[in-house]
């Protein structure tokens, strides 16, 4: 390890000295700590192979190797470079001052802000979810790249995905949100049996949305959107508030002016998304 291993070394291999620290100068989030080393960057997941000899970057591999035998299994490469810094660092503290809350002040304004993190209403149980998750996982055997951030408390699925689910657990849509299913357990009850319906006297409004000024929360397109799967297509129950298409918005909206007055199977396309949580809850009745 250098002497300040959390410190990146000039472009020709030199010290980056207190006043360049104090200068104000923008450090890259992530540099590398072996010696005489200039790598940085500000890619995590290339860092990651730069500095534990993984598949995309084998610089460090032949000295890591030399240096960590493999009498501790449980150790990885990444865990003994980890290490390392972290002896070199408490050996030499405090060496590096405001140059660290700098970077984490950056990292900060990288990671969580307003188009990264987002507060989502789950399709399937309504409850309210941040998108705020842990880094993508790092695979030092394989060249291809994760984006999907592990541990994230809820996401945006794709028809395709959903289609898939249903393939692999028969009923987990119909049992889950199935409107079919729905309305024969709260809506059409016996008159005898108590209804935990919310609007007693009416049902969810099938009309064109532009109809309905004060009660367009019973609006149909607030509830359903129908869904493709195989040779048939029902209706799924649930919150639409956070349902997006990513390709153009604006071809929806004529869908809720016209019969089933919900987004129309059609439309509901590979680049629209609905925000749930894992939705595997049951498997029973098949679809439909």
């Amino acid at each position: 390890m250098r002497i300040r291993p959390t410190l990146p070394l000039k472009a020709r291999g030199g010290t980056l000295s207190a006043s360049d620290l104090d200068s104000g100068m923008k450090l890259p989030l992530y540099s590398c700590p072996f010696d005489k080393c200039c790598y940085h960057t500000n890619d995590r997941d290339a860092f990651l192979h730069h500095i534990s000899g993984g598949v995309k970057d084998s610089t460090h591999s032949l000295e890591i190797s030399k240096i960590c035998k493999d009498d501790m299994p449980w150790m990885t490469a990444t865990d003994y470079v980890y290490g390392a810094i972290g002896v070199a660092e408490r050996e030499r503290w405090p060496l590096v001052g405001l140059s660290t809350t700098r970077r984490c002040l950056n990292l900060l304004a990288l990671r969580y802000n307003d188009t990264t993190t987002k507060c989502l209403a789950c399709f399937i149980c309504g409850q309210l979810r941040t998108t705020c998750g842990g880094y993508p996982q790092v695979d030092l055997q394989s060249k291809e790249s994760c984006d999907i951030p592990s541990n994230e408390p809820i996401g945006y699925w794709k028809e395709a995905a959903l289609q898939d689910l249903e393939k692999r657990f028969p009923g987990t849509l119909l049992n889950n949100c199935g409107f079919d299913l729905w309305e024969k357990r709260y809506v059409n009850r016996d008159i005898e049996t108590k209804s935990t319906y919310p609007w007693e006297g009416g049902k969810l409004l099938s009309q064109p949305l532009s109809t309905c000024v004060e009660d367009r929360e019973k609006h149909v397109s607030r509830w359903i959107v129908l869904f493709n799967f195989e040779d048939h297509v029902g209706k799924l129950f649930g919150c639409t508030e956070d349902i997006t298409c990513r390709s153009n918005p604006d071809v929806h909206v004529k869908d809720w002016e016209i019969a089933p007055f919900c987004r129309s199977a059609a439309n509901v396309h590979s680049n629209c998304v609905i925000t749930t949580q894992d939705p595997l809850l049951l498997t029973a009745e098949p679809f439909p």
